[in-house]
């Protein structure tokens, strides 16, 4: 699946966030903690996606997301991959952070979600792409051999 094809009704795009919210997200960055700054990215993104999505009043399933967060364990926000308009209907989630940073299990959710999801993936889609909003620390396994595919 090419990495140059944009996201339409047609062609959807498919896009997995993980969210660390475990309690070093805490941590104060640039005067708010750092679950704040996710909080407000993901709001942004997830608002850009609709605009892009809309014509009149109707949004268009133009992109199809998960969105995993994950502290002590990984939690699967919407059960799966939904249209953007999915998620709008739900409303926008916001996070709070707690816990220890089981990254590797988050990884591995998303992996077999991605599994899941790639046979309904037609050829000419972009490929599905993985977000990860961390601050970069783990209290678990390495999550690194799972983000490479060698687990």
């Amino acid at each position: 699946m090419p990495y140059n094809i944009p996201a339409t009704q047609a062609t959807q795009a498919s896009v997995y966030y993980l969210i660390d919210s475990s309690s070093s997200m805490r941590e104060e960055l640039d005067g708010s903690p750092k679950i704040e700054h996710v909080n407000r990215a993901i709001a942004e993104v997830l608002g850009k996606m609709v605009q892009r999505s809309t014509k009149g009043s109707t949004v268009s399933p133009r992109y199809r997301l998960a969105i995993i967060t994950y502290s002590d364990q990984p939690y699967d926000l919407l059960g799966g991959s939904q249209t953007i308009k999915e998620v709008v209907q739900r409303g926008y989630p916001r996070f709070t952070a707690d816990g220890t940073t089981d990254t590797a299990a988050a990884f591995m959710v998303a992996r077999n979600l991605l599994k899941q999801d790639l046979p309904n993936l037609r050829q000419g889609h972009p490929a599905p792409m993985v977000c990860h909003l961390t601050d970069g620390m783990f209290t678990g396994s390495d999550p690194e051999p799972i983000a490479q595919g060698q687990h």
